[in-house]
This record gives C-alpha cells, sequence and structure tokens, in this order.
C-alpha cells in the first residue's frame, strides 16, 4: 500500500506532463471509480441508506473532488519532496484538530513529535526553494498545502460514518462524489487533449494510478485496517514520503537536496512520536 501510493506521486507528475493536469486527474477517477462499483456490483454488497449514502457522495466532493484538484495542480507546480512531505503532515493536523475539541489530549512526546514534523516541513519546503533544479514555486507550495487541509477535512466528516459502513461502498460512494463534480470541472481540458500525441508513456501511468492507487491500494488498506487495526495500517503510511522521494530520483531525476532528505526524516520521526 504504502509502496503504491509512494510510487504514485512520480506517476502522476509523469502523466500529468502528457495529459493536462486535470483531464488527467478526472480521467483517473472515473476510471477507478468504474471498477471499484463493477467489484461492488460483482460481490452484491449491500449499499448503506439513502441518507447515509447522501452524506457519502457529499463527503467525497471534498475527499476525491477538491482534493484531487489541489494534489494534481501542486505537483505539476512544485517539486515531488515538498509535496509528499506536506500531504504526510495530514496526522498531524487530525491531531492537532483532536487536541482543540477535546478529542484527545495530546502528551508531551506528541507535542515534540509536532514540532519535529514541522520543523521537517519547513526544511524540506524552504530547500525546495533554494534549489536550482527549477521544479519549485512557492504557489505549488499553497496547492500542496490547500490538499492537506482538504483531505484532513475529508478524513474528519468521514470518521462517524467509517464504523457503521462496509469498506467498499463507502470507497465506491466518496469516489462517486468526488468524480462528478471532477470530471465537470475538467471538461474544457478534456475537450483540449491532444489524444493522438499521448505516448505510451502517459497511458501507463493513468492505468498505475487509476487501476493500483485509487483500487488495489485501497483494498490493501481496508484489508490491513480488519487484520492488524487502523493505528498499525495508518504506521506504514509513514513511509510514502521516503518511497516518493525515491522513485521520483529515480523516475524523473528530482534528486532532494541533503536539507531536504533531512526534512524528511524529521517529519516522518515526528509523525511516529506523534502516533505512539
Amino acid at each position: 500500500m504504502a509502496t503504491v501510493w509512494g510510487a504514485n506521486f512520480a506517476v502522476m507528475k509523469l502523466g500529468a506532463s502528457q495529459f493536462p493536469p486535470l483531464a488527467f486527474s478526472a480521467l483517473r477517477i472515473v476510471s477507478g471509480t468504474l471498477v471499484v462499483l463493477a467489484l461492488l456490483f460483482a460481490q452484491g454488497v449491500r449499499w448503506p441508506a439513502r441518507p447515509v449514502s447522501r452524506r457519502l457522495m457529499l463527503h467525497g466532493v471534498v475527499g476525491n473532488g477538491l482534493y484531487q484538484v489541489l494534489f494534481v495542480e501542486a505537483l505539476v507546480r512544485t517539486s515531488i519532496a515538498n509535496v509528499a512531505v506536506i500531504i504526510a503532515s495530514t496526522p498531524i493536523w487530525l491531531a492537532l484538530v483532536g487536541n482543540l475539541t477535546g478529542e484527545e489530549r495530546l502528551s508531551r512526546r506528541a507535542w515534540a513529535g509536532i514540532a519535529l514534523s514541522f520543523a521537517g516541513i519547513f526544511m524540506v519546503v524552504i530547500a525546495g526553494a533554494n534549489t536550482d533544479a527549477g521544479t519549485h514555486s512557492w504557489t505549488g507550495d499553497l496547492l500542496a498545502f490547500g490538499g492537506m487541509a482538504a483531505w484532513t477535512a475529508y478524513t474528519l466528516l468521514l470518521r462517524p460514518l467509517t464504523q457503521s459502513t462496509d469498506p467498499l461502498p463507502l470507497h465506491a460512494l466518496t469516489l462517486v462524489g468526488g468524480a462528478v463534480p471532477l470530471l465537470l470541472v475538467a471538461l474544457p481540458e478534456l475537450s483540449r487533449t491532444p489524444w493522438s500525441a499521448i505516448q505510451w508513456g502517459g497511458w501507463s501511468a493513468l492505468a498505475y494510478s487509476a487501476l493500483m492507487s485509487i483500487v488495489v491500494a485501497y483494498l490493501l488498506w481496508y484489508r490491513g485496517v480488519r487484520l492488524i487495526g487502523p493505528t498499525r495500517t495508518a504506521m506504514y503510511g509513514n513511509l510514502q514520503p521516503i518511497v516518493a522521494l525515491v522513485i521520483a530520483a529515480l523516475m524523473l531525476g528530482e534528486v532532494p537536496t541533503v536539507t531536504q532528505g533531512i526534512g524528511c526524516a524529521c517529519t516522518v520521526a515526528g509523525l511516529l512520536l506523534t502516533r505512539s
């Protein structure tokens, strides 16, 4: 799961270099949604009650609509290192929200982890701004922070429904909720897409990002939650920035600086401290 999602950063950036970014994002979400719906009907899984289904689709507008727009637009404007580390900080923000609302109390170790993670994010972003690689922009960083905020809100909205809804219909309905507005927003770019000019690498990136990231990785996630619990499964998500940096260096030549590497390590260490 962590490997598939970590590699998806570089794969999406590669795909968005051949497709218009929003067109690529819409195609991957719509394709993944159709596959998940086919699996749902094949297994004969029951749909949730209508009020729950409507809520899931509305939440999907945030998690699989708004988030996907901000995510892909950030990827094409800044480095993968910056996007991966910023998105990976979501659990830190969830912990802070939980502390503000009184749902959980943060220990001294958790606060130390939060401080360490923020220091790591600062190091990665500032080092990216000072590099000569030409892959950074502050607009991209801001879009990544917006995507992280959207995913944090989506997680908080979804949390009450995860205990009473089967994973597969939950995933399908939130995908449908995001796919419809995303497709509408991407229609202008889809109409201008130079289909004949897209090479096999672009189509391969689309297939991977739709099937592996949207379908396979989520199924692995749900299975992990069922077998080893949500906390231990979430721990593996800390590997995503590391995988993302390695794959970005191999596929796209985005070699992180020493400072970015240290910042990534600080962020992951802070996440581990906070979650423990």
